[in-house]
């Protein structure tokens, strides 16, 4: 069953290690991705989904483990379950799209409560269906999200709108928390200043390089302006919910630390992600 200690762990204070640990794995996947040169007929094209793929089966088989408790024989038997659900919702996303997974979604809620119907515990089955199916649907429209922006934007908007930002906005928090002296009182109290750096900063980086610069200084605004809310909010959502990455990635139990840094880099880009998704999608 779920780990009843995760439910509402403490908060951690970041540090400049485990910051340097994301920033790693950020620059690795970027790596991984840029090999993905548009050849005809060549494997190399397929990296790009490939690595995605992988990102997202690490992340939904390390947050299973962690949220659940009990001998690791049962631990990895639902891990994989909600790999495997993972897997076969995220396949069809990629090679489908948006209609495929809808279709599939459907049987792969349904298929994930047949191992759960011998249990003598109905509470805690159902309890574990959910987890189940929250990592797995949670962890498969993120990569979904995450595709249409690299296919739709390309893989330096993608990492600028989305990998970009949280990271940035860490990296403020341990600057404003680290600076010596005590902070100032409204907009530079708590997170709302470095939100606001990292939000103004990706969409003047995405202004620079991606804005037609012939484009009206009114619909530059507007474009900028749209853009800045829909990040402005993920990473605001992906902040205020940041207790549960730390309780998927294993901060209270003493988890492998490239294994939480992986979950916890990869919370706020999901979110944004899927912030971003809904109007990718209705423009394409």
């Amino acid at each position: 069953m779920p780990r009843s200690q995760a439910a509402r762990p403490e908060p951690s204070r970041p540090t400049w290690r485990q910051f340097a640990r994301r920033l790693t794995i950020a620059f690795i996947l970027f790596l991984l991705m840029s090999l993905s040169l548009p050849l005809p007929g060549s494997f190399v094209f397929a990296l790009v989904p490939v690595t995605l793929l992988v990102w997202g089966g690490l992340l939904s088989g390390i947050a299973a483990t962690n949220l659940f408790e009990g001998q690791s024989p049962m631990r990895l038997a639902w891990a994989g379950l909600t790999t495997g659900a993972y897997m076969a919702v995220a396949v069809i996303a990629l090679v489908k799209g948006t209609p495929g997974m809808i279709d599939l979604l459907g049987a792969v809620v349904a298929l994930t409560l047949v191992p759960h119907l011998g249990r003598r515990d109905l509470g805690a089955a159902m309890r574990d269906w959910a987890v189940v199916t929250g990592v797995a649907l949670y962890v498969a429209l993120g990569v979904q999200a995450m595709w249409v922006l690299v296919s739709s934007l390309g893989l330096p908007v993608f990492f600028i709108v989305a990998v970009g930002p949280p990271l940035l906005f860490e990296a403020l928090m341990l600057l404003f928390g680290r600076s010596g002296r005590q902070p100032v009182r409204g907009l530079l109290r708590g997170y709302v200043a470095p939100l606001l750096l990292a939000t103004v900063t990706s969409v003047a980086l995405l202004s620079f390089t991606q804005f037609n610069r012939s484009m009206l200084p009114g619909w530059l605004l507007f474009f900028g302006a749209v853009v800045g809310v829909l990040i402005g909010a993920g990473l605001l959502l992906s902040h205020l919910t940041r207790r549960m990455a730390e309780a998927a990635s294993g901060a209270q139990s003493g988890a492998n630390p490239i294994a939480r840094s992986l979950v916890d880099l990869s919370h706020g880009p999901l979110i944004i992600s899927l912030a971003l998704y809904l109007p990718i999608s209705l423009l394409r």
